[in-house]
């Protein structure tokens, strides 16, 4: 080591890459941040408290304020604001709240039907529902969000009608206990809101219809029951118009066989007592060919 002295140089800010920058008067240097870095602060630190032991520990990162905002549902922004932190180190420390808030989410869904749905759990039922109001599963938005020690409350958001529909539960972890906190979210599992709006309230009606009458007993049998009742549409459908031809006629019109280049017809002759048990075959002639009869038919008696 050298006896000059060493230039000064403060932290200026941590740079796209990671990288630490410093600052010396005009000049900047990028440290990298490794494990030997890492070691030598804890060093630092170490002397500089051996050195100082009196002097007041720096003030701690208020992690667990961070993340009690984050879990009810502030905005990562807002909270880097508030504390004069970056963004990037408070999505580090939300982390672990986005998971839990998933898991919350997760748990809400597992939870069991209630017995007269004939459905198992609340995501059998609440699929069910959605599927009937012809609204995927995969266009719903799920958010869990939670202050302090209340229950957890979980938010499901879509698009109904061309217009934004949110259904909102209040969800106790201890107990399993589900109460409905909108319109919405009762009619999507069948219950009633702890607080529902006034009839003048216009938000009363938040535009989302699900049938009461569900098909079946499971997603499946509400999607199957869509499937049909598009092909059922499509089936009733008016046809085009077919032009009638005149073979249709025929069996009404016996002068119009004598119309063709055709022998004409022989006089009646008895008919043998063998021809009253044809009637029996003339069934299974019919059902595989068409109900109107041929020419040849007409013209022959075939």
């Amino acid at each position: 080591m050298t006896d000059q002295p060493l230039v000064q140089a403060h932290f200026d800010h941590v740079d796209g890459e990671g990288r630490l920058v410093f600052a010396a008067g005009e000049q900047r240097f990028a440290v990298p941040v490794d494990d030997t870095l890492e070691r030598a602060m804890l060093e630092a630190k170490q002397i500089t408290s051996e050195m100082t032991p009196r002097q007041p520990q720096p003030q701690t990162l208020p992690i667990s304020q961070i993340q009690s905002l984050i879990r009810a549902g502030a905005d990562p922004a807002r909270v880097a604001e508030r504390y004069g932190l970056s963004e990037a180190l408070v999505r580090r420390f939300s982390s672990a709240v986005e998971t839990e808030k998933q898991y919350a989410i997760e748990q809400f869904l597992s939870v069991p039907a209630p017995k007269e749905s004939r459905a198992h759990t609340m995501s059998d039922l609440i699929d069910r529902t959605l599927a009937a109001a012809r609204i995927r599963p995969d266009e719903v938005v799920w958010r869990a969000t939670r202050r302090g020690l209340e229950p957890w409350k979980i938010t499901a958001q879509f698009m109904s009608a061309g217009r934004t529909v949110r259904a909102e539960w209040s969800w106790n972890m201890h107990d399993n206990a589900v109460v409905c906190l909108n319109r919405t979210a009762g009619k999507l599992i069948g219950g009633r809101p702890a607080d529902v709006p006034p009839p003048d309230d216009p938000e009363a009606d938040d535009g989302f219809a699900a049938p009461l009458n569900l098909p079946g007993d499971s997603t499946r049998s509400a999607l199957i029951e869509q499937t049909m009742s598009s092909w059922n549409t499509a089936e009733n459908a008016p046809a085009p118009a077919v032009q009638d031809s005149g073979a249709a006629d025929a069996p009404e019109s016996p002068n119009s066989a004598q119309s063709q280049d055709a022998p004409a017809a022989e006089p009646a002759q008895p008919v043998p007592a063998a021809a009253d048990q044809s009637p029996t075959a003339k069934p299974k002639r019919r059902s595989g060919r068409s109900a109107v009869p041929s020419w040849d038919e007409i013209l022959f008696g075939d």
